[in-house]
């Protein structure tokens, strides 16, 4: 599950994927349409169970 929140953490955007998929593939579409300032994000790598 992937998703998009607004500055509270409540959802405004949310994609089901199939497995475990990085939010890369799936970013833009998540943000696509929201009017946003700013983006916050992580790398999946940053997870030490990640690599």
């Amino acid at each position: 599950m992937h998703a998009a929140t607004d500055g509270l953490g409540n959802p405004v955007s949310l994609i089901a994927s199939p497995g475990h998929r990085g939010e890369v593939l799936f970013g833009a579409a998540l943000i696509e349409g929201l009017a946003c300032g700013a983006v916050i994000a992580d790398r999946a790598g940053a997870c030490p169970r990640a690599a």
